[in-house]
């Protein structure tokens, strides 16, 4: 009878035909909605990547342990971090030097001409021996997550104060995490779990563990492959708890409880296929969801988006890894609410993206005293000349730790991770299995990413609270009220620089009372005031703001273990007590900074020098004697100035000007001016026309300039606020020493350089070629040569060698 009725329905064609166009409908429509959704998604992903341009900064210093009284030298990268092609945008990095307190012990501005710039620091003989941090980023990074920030370890030793930490006094501690693929462990799933074990100094240790279960049970035994990290595979149990044991080198044991699992999840398990050339994705729930959506993106673009069909569960995909991007990839799996469920991180060693460098001494061995030539070249992985900016060190190895970063492995890899990579240039260095494996450990124990999938999907637009540097240093400040502490907006404000030749800028401040002073060649440590025009200055104050960063990444200073009265730290330490007395002026000679010789308002009408006329006893004397365009006028016992010029029917105009002093504007209408000595003034300049400085407008200008440019003496409003400024770094020039000829070579003055030779501006011409020279000193010993370097088209490279200096 079943039979029958089935044959019945199959022969009744319109029925048939009905059900069939149902059906199709219902798949269609299902595909189209899931394919809508995609597309939503994949959108919401090139949105963020085009309205959030960001920037890598990578610091190269000339060595990483220092004694204090030495200098610090260093030469700033910085570069799309798209792209990693050198970034026009910022024109100023901030460099800094951390205590284990987070504190600041060295702060410096450096300028950035098309994506580089160069300073240095002088270490305080002061400065307390310890491992210390060095951090760089720019005004627009602080916008974004501070672990985005360069980092690098410093060790500072000061012999003077002969601190001494034992490290056998040191207690060992071990940090022990655990990282499941894909975020979560889930009842059930078999998962793979990273793991990261390292000790104080955040170094990876060796050690044997097990996993045990609450019965004392062993599920499963593991070690570490490479720098404390390593995986296990582990199916957790509904019901379970477990625990990992583990025995270090040393026998201490120590213990941690393994992440919570889930009831309902989703697991993700990604390998390479190296036979095929391909990444196998396997994607497993215990949910009842019918699909699953995986996007494989970068910072950059899309490689791969795929809707996946769970079968019981489980569904897979492999990927070609040629449609992949070069360097770090995000996996992530959605669900079918369009949640992220699962993501790790993939690792594709670029294969076309490095500039090979090269430097060849014209000699392996070298006496004191003697010329060294290298010749370097930049190449690309055809070898063809890549022209290319380069930074190069060389000084003398000794027992100091050595951990200076490469160019290469920070730009491709330790820039997109999470905290401390141990030795990243081994795993961008090497091709092997190991390698291959040690790479996937760690993008299972480092897994970060530079957004955050909430603010993607909700639509939250990117809010920007620090502005970009494009032309020069923003100098930053708020406007309040001095009872209340409240922000007052749409205040007219003024920063001044004063000097011979000085600077003035204007600005107005925003809703939240903030003000932004754009400055151009603003450098060294100069006074600078800041004051406001309003109709009420006295109940108004400007803040002037840091500009450093006050947020911290979870970069750990390792511990401090060393012993500062050892003989070769000593030796070290005279070293450069021996250069800083027969060398200290020449160790400290600044370049001088480009500097614009015109005032900001260029020519004026009338200049004035006043040593060319009578010297009046008073500037009212002064002003109505010879000066024509000035009149001085008195009202209710004070001073007012006023300029007068003529149309062009001559019908007089009066102008009420602006009353500078050194740039310093005086809002009095020149009362303080007349009463100034005018002994101190040097050259009075007149404008006589409208002039506009960015929000603000002058109805005309009388600049008063003194000999020093210093106020000499001049008493401010007190409603103004003077302070001392550090501004761009003025460079300072390295010495280095010439042994041309038999007298320079015979001078009996000691040269005890350890450091013989640093450069930020090394530039390769079009054949890829540059020779540099220098002399050695009469330190003897074996000497470490260090470029590193990035082309134009944001390849980047560095090369160690070595050479010897001997009697």
């Amino acid at each position: 009878m079943l039979i029958k009725m089935v044959k019945s329905l199959f022969l009744n064609a319109p029925f048939l035909k009905t059900v069939i166009f149902i059906c199709f409908l219902s798949c269609h429509f299902i595909s189209g909605a899931q394919a809508g959704k995609t597309e939503v998604i994949l959108k919401k992903i090139s949105d963020f990547n085009e309205q959030n341009l960001q920037e890598k900064v990578f610091v190269h210093t000339d060595r990483s342990s220092y004694v204090a009284g030495e200098i610090i030298w260093c030469k700033v990268y910085c570069t799309d971090a798209k792209t990693n092609h050198l970034s026009t945008f910022s024109k100023v990095a901030y460099v800094e030097v951390l205590d284990k307190d987070k504190q600041p012990v060295l702060q410096g501005k450096i300028a950035l001409t098309g994506g580089t710039g160069s300073g240095s620091f002088v270490i305080p003989v002061t400065m307390h021996s310890g491992n210390f941090l060095l951090r760089s980023y720019t005004n627009w990074m602080k916008n974004f997550d501070p672990e985005f920030y360069f980092h690098q370890n410093l060790t500072i030793l000061n012999t003077v104060k002969a601190e001494v930490v034992a490290a056998s006094a040191m207690v060992a501690n071990y940090d022990m995490q655990f990282f499941p693929e894909g975020g979560n462990l889930v009842d059930g799933l078999k998962s793979k779990v990273g793991f990261r074990v390292t000790d104080n100094s955040g170094k990876g240790i060796n050690f044997r563990g097990a996993i045990i279960d609450q019965n004392n049970d062993t599920i499963t035994r593991f070690q570490p492959l490479k720098f404390g990290i390593g995986n296990f595979i582990f199916t957790p149990e509904k019901g379970k708890q477990y625990k990992a044991f583990l025995t270090t080198g040393n026998g201490s044991v120590i213990s941690q409880t393994l992440p919570a699992t889930l009831n309902t999840g989703f697991v993700i398990n990604v390998s390479d296929a190296t036979t095929t050339g391909s990444v196998r994705m396997n994607v497993r729930t215990t949910s009842d969801n019918k699909t699953v959506f995986i996007v494989i993106h970068n910072s950059q673009q899309t490689s791969t988006s795929r809707v996946l069909t769970l079968e019981n569960g489980n569904a897979n995909l492999e990927v070609d890894k040629k449609s992949l991007a070069d360097g770090i990839s995000t996996i992530t799996v959605f669900d079918e609410n369009n949640r992220p469920v699962c993501e790790r991180l993939y690792f594709k060693k670029p294969q076309q993206q490095q500039l090979f460098l090269d430097g060849t001494a014209d000699n392996v061995q070298y006496t004191t005293r003697k010329k060294v030539t290298i010749a370097v070249s930049s190449k690309d992985e055809a070898t063809n000349p890549e022209p290319s900016e380069m930074s190069m060190a060389v000084f003398l190895l000794d027992s100091l730790p050595l951990q200076n970063q490469n160019i290469y492995s920070y730009l491709w890899l330790s820039s997109e991770l999470k905290g401390v990579i141990e030795s990243p240039e081994y795993y961008v260095s090497n091709t092997n299995d190991e390698v291959t494996e040690a790479i996937d450990n760690l993008m299972l124990t480092h897994g970060w990413r530079r957004f955050k999938w909430e603010t993607i999907l909700n639509d939250k637009k990117p809010s920007f609270k620090f502005l970009p540097e494009y032309e020069g240093q923003l100098v930053s400040g708020k406007v309040v009220r001095k009872f209340d502490e409240k922000p007052v907006p749409n205040v007219v404000s003024y920063l001044s620089v004063p000097g011979p030749l000085f600077q003035l800028y204007a600005a107005k401040s925003a809703a939240d009372g903030s003000i932004y002073f754009n400055t151009r060649n603003f450098y060294g440590t100069k006074l600078i005031v800041a004051q406001t025009k309003s109709d009420d200055t006295t109940s108004l104050r400007l803040d002037i703001s840091s500009p450093f960063s006050e947020d911290f990444s979870s970069y750990k200073i390792p511990a401090f273990s060393y012993q500062t009265t050892s003989p070769l730290l000593l030796k070290r330490s005279i070293q450069m007590q021996v250069q800083n007395v027969y060398a200290g002026e020449k160790l400290n000679v600044l370049l001088p900074p480009h500097a614009d010789t015109a005032n900001f308002y260029g020519k004026a009408d009338a200049s004035y020098l006043l040593d060319n006329y009578v010297r009046f006893p008073t500037m009212e004397e002064v002003l109505r004697e010879y000066v024509r365009e000035i009149d001085v006028r008195k009202r209710k016992g004070n001073f007012y100035l006023i300029s007068l010029s003529k149309d062009e029917f001559g019908m007089p105009i009066v102008h009420e000007p602006v009353m500078l002093l050194d740039g310093v504007p005086q809002f009095d209408n020149g009362n303080k001016i007349t009463h100034y000595d005018p002994l101190k003034v040097r050259k009075l300049e007149v404008i006589q026309a409208l002039y506009y400085l960015g929000p603000a407008s002058f109805d005309g200008v009388a600049s008063f300039t003194t000999y020093n440019g210093d106020l000499e003496g001049f008493r401010l409003d007190t409603a103004s606020t003077v302070l001392d400024y550090d501004a761009l770094q003025i460079k300072r020039e390295f010495y280095s020493p010439v042994y041309q000829t038999p007298e320079q070579y015979s001078s009996r003055l000691p040269d005890f350089r350890n450091l013989l030779y640093w450069s930020s501006d090394i530039k390769t011409d079009n054949t890829g070629k540059k020779e540099v020279s220098f002399y050695t000193s009469d330190i003897t010993g074996k000497y470490a040569v260090v470029l590193q370097g990035i082309s134009q088209q944001g390849k980047a490279g560095s090369k160690v060698f070595t050479i010897d200096v001997r009697k």
